[in-house]
């Protein structure tokens, strides 16, 4: 008799190719007798070592066929490779044997064997609640597909493995050919790639990814792990728009009409591209397609005297909104809005657009002065405010800011406001000289009103004889 020899390997890249590969225990090499391609009783075997490597014994002499006894899941691309597959690449041999004429006493070797098998993908689909690229905290996304794409054309085809996230968004795809391929998501509509490669942040702060895909060299039988994705896309805000008919910030009746918008850029008016409702019938609106972020919700001021007195949130006069933090598919509720009517045109004088005088005068006049009767060049005091000189409603303060001018700031308090559109009107001498009780000029300086309840104007002080400003008494 003689022996054959030679070794078992893994074709880890299922190229054909095994000369550096890995060898494979417990497979069977046997000699063929009767060429039925099946290990019979009393055809000579061997089962491979942890190096792969086997010797069979006792072959008679003669031209017989040797084989390996294949397993489930393997394919062998070793002896014989034939061409690679043209989509996947892997290679299959075209006749997994060896024909050897053996003689006696003349041992075979050299004669190897490669095989390989699939492997299996793994990650995490996640969703981007700030879409910001970073998903390392954020929860995972259920019912997403991920797949393997062997040719390339960014769509899920026949027989190319896949699979769907589960509740934690994780997904294992089994079954994957060794080979270079790219791992993809099926992209669902209305939703934005963020992770993998996210890209820098647009001018909102939103990222998107420059490539959502994993290119990825799969060996046999090597699992891949930990190729996550993110995604992010758009929130909802809804609310009620009422009518408060006293001004104490309640919800009396719906108001239809309003537009209620998110402020993107803060600028207090809605923009192209920024997302509104106008509200319904009962006074409900719905806003879809806000883009993740902290955003304001403003409503659009109506004409007149309309004062919003829920929320109490304001940046300038008239103004109120909501400051929400929008995550990515949330829905945002309960984000009402209140507004005051106008108050009637008769009442106006007695309590909506009386001016607001210092209630001082050294000239015993009905206008606020200041006079220099010490020759100083600067002051910094703060006095009372009041409603037609009897009702307090709020403060003034007077800083000296150099170069001759002075900064008057007024704060309301005791439940008044600015008139929404009115200014703090100043007064100043026009030809009269500082110090005298002629009659004030014109209305030379107009301030600033910044919230419904602050506001603020600098002028020359040696122009300066009285302030005025525009309020509504909220109680009355």
């Amino acid at each position: 008799t003689t022996s054959k020899a030679g070794t078992k390997k893994e074709d880890l890249n299922a190229d054909g190719d095994i000369s550096t590969d890995p060898g494979l225990v417990n497979w069977t090499i046997y000699v063929d007798y009767n060429g039925n391609s099946q290990l019979d009783s009393g055809e000579p075997s061997d089962v491979t070592d942890t190096d792969g490597d086997y010797l069979i014994t006792g072959v008679v002499p003669g031209a017989f066929t040797v084989r390996e006894v294949p397993q489930s899941g393997w394919t062998c691309s070793y002896p014989n490779p034939g061409t690679p597959d043209p989509t996947t690449g892997v290679v299959t041999s075209t006749d997994c044997t060896y024909a050897e004429t053996f003689q006696s006493g003349v041992p075979e070797t050299g004669n190897d064997f490669g095989n390989w098998t699939t492997t299996s993908k793994a990650g995490t689909k996640k969703e981007d609640l700030n879409a910001d690229g970073d998903i390392s905290t954020d929860p995972g996304l259920v019912n997403w597909t991920i797949y393997v794409d062997y040719n390339g054309n960014s769509q899920l085809d026949a027989g190319e493995p896949s699979d769907v996230t589960d509740t934690n968004g994780d997904y294992l795809i089994t079954g994957v050919l060794p080979g270079t391929h790219t791992v993809r998501e099926v992209l669902q509509s209305g939703w934005t790639c963020s992770y993998p490669n996210p890209g820098t942040p647009d001018a909102m702060g939103l990222v998107t990814s420059t490539d959502c895909t994993y290119s990825e060299n799969f060996q046999s039988r090597v699992p891949e792990t930990g190729n996550d994705f993110g995604n992010w896309t758009t929130a909802t805000k809804a609310g009620t728009k009422y009518l408060d008919n006293d001004g104490d910030g309640g919800f009396d009746s719906p108001l239809s009409g309003y537009t209620i918008y998110v402020d993107y850029n803060d600028n207090g008016q809605p923009d192209a591209g920024e997302p509104s409702d106008v509200t319904a019938g009962d006074g409900t609106y719905l806003i879809t397609g806000i883009v993740p972020g902290t955003w304001k919700v403003r409503e659009v001021q109506q004409s007149g005297l309309w004062v919003c007195t829920f929320p109490t949130n304001s940046d300038f006069l008239g103004d109120c909104y909501h400051q929400d933090t929008f995550d990515s598919s949330a829905d945002e509720t309960g984000n009402n809005f209140a507004n005051h009517p106008p108050e009637p045109e008769t009442a106006w004088a007695a309590n909506a657009r009386t001016a607001l005088q210092l209630p001082f005068n050294p000239d015993g006049g009905n206008w606020a002065t200041y006079v220099d009767t010490e020759g100083q060049t600067r002051f910094d005091f703060c006095t009372d405010l009041y409603e037609s000189q009897t009702n307090l409603a709020g403060e003034v303060c007077f800083e000296d800011i150099g170069g001759g001018n002075v900064r008057i700031e007024i704060t309301l308090t005791g439940g008044y406001i600015f008139q929404p559109g009115g200014l703090i009107k100043l007064q100043d001498y026009a030809s009269s000289p500082q110090g005298t009780s002629s009659a004030p000029g014109q209305f030379d300086y107009s301030g600033v009103v910044d919230t419904n309840t602050f506001g603020y104007a600098e002028l020359p002080i040696a122009n300066f004889y009285a302030v005025h400003a525009l309020v509504i008494d909220m109680g009355n």
